[in-house]
């Protein structure tokens, strides 16, 4: 039976360890067929007509539904680098892994606010955005790095949540100045009676919104809005909430994300998805796993949505 798995933070964009809207049913495999179901969030590593590549693993995925924010979309709207939650099966030797749903959720997309290009950071409503070595940048960027950033102009960003609420970018764009502002994020200092909450530094005023589900405090989240307040509060026309990643016992499981929660070196979570090493873990890493690394997995879900890995690699940031 598929299970929800509580999500501490974000897979912001992406993500997230987090599908907006139907969850997917999926189950530990197709019965007689040899094929097991898998759940991947990882980058998008390449693309071409019929395949995708996340995670630097090829997939075929003819037909896959694509959803972006939340919305319909299409593989084109998806490039290198957005982390993406996909589901699917996986082959049984004699034919490719296979995706059946891709979802690509933006961790935030609004005006750049400061710019520290010496620290690799800048900011965008309310949110710390921080670029590396391995982030893919839009065209006008690559030369110069964030230097070629300035307060005023609209990006997309697609990463991971770190433990902080920082986003680790994964891909940064720059827009039209008339893409309307969205930011993905975990609900904190939620005030009912005056509909507000906050997103990181950011300040929602919901009174206006469209709310798509039932908003609690911690509640993961995605914010769309046009317009600011005198305050700085975004008001916001929809609030969507998200679901957490859907796996079933015996699923395959593919996890390329930021550690936000340690227990041990043992257990652990990636994006708020529980991960537990043991024993037959073959392990490539470069130290003790550790707060806010990026680490890759690879196992099987068990019964209580835990992904027991079978190999834990370290990545770089």
């Amino acid at each position: 039976m598929p299970m929800n798995i509580p999500t501490s933070k974000v897979m912001t964009a992406v993500a997230s360890l987090l599908a907006v809207c139907t969850a997917f049913t999926g189950h530990a495999g197709i019965q007689g067929s040899g094929f097991r179901s898998l759940a991947v969030v990882a980058p998008v590593t390449a693309s071409g007509a019929g395949t995708i590549s996340v995670g630097g693993v090829s997939y075929s995925d003819p037909g896959a539904t694509v959803e972006v924010d939340g919305h319909a979309s299409s593989q084109a709207q998806v490039r290198v680098g957005d982390v993406v939650t996909a589901y699917g099966h996986a082959g049984n030797g004699d034919n490719p892994d296979v995706i059946e749903r891709l979802i690509l959720n933006h961790a935030v997309r609004a005006t750049v606010e400061s710019v520290d290009a010496a620290n690799g950071t800048f900011s965008a409503a309310g949110q710390t955005i921080h670029v590396n070595a391995q982030t893919a940048l839009d065209p006008t960027l690559t030369l110069i790095g964030l230097s070629a950033l300035v307060p005023g102009a609209k990006v997309q960003v697609s990463g991971w949540a770190d433990s902080t609420g920082d986003i680790i970018a994964s891909r940064v764009d720059v827009l039209a100045l008339a893409a309307a502002t969205e930011v993905s994020g975990q609900v904190s200092s939620l005030d009912s009676a005056r509909h507000r909450f906050k997103l990181n530094q950011l300040t929602v005023d919901f009174s206006r919104a469209v709310v798509e589900g039932v908003l609690q405090e911690g509640s993961d989240v995605i914010v769309g809005g046009s317009t600011f307040d005198n305050t700085g509060t975004l008001v916001a026309r929809q609030v969507q909430l998200v679901r957490p990643l859907q796996v079933s016992a015996g699923q395959t499981g593919r996890l390329d994300g930021i550690v936000t929660s340690l227990t041990s070196a043992t257990n652990f979570e990636i994006g708020g998805q529980p991960v537990r090493v043991t024993s037959a873990t073959k392990l490539n890493l470069q130290g003790a796993v550790t707060l806010n690394a990026r680490l890759r997995v690879d196992g099987v879900f068990d019964s209580s949505g835990v992904l027991i890995a079978d190999k834990l690699q370290a990545v770089k940031k």
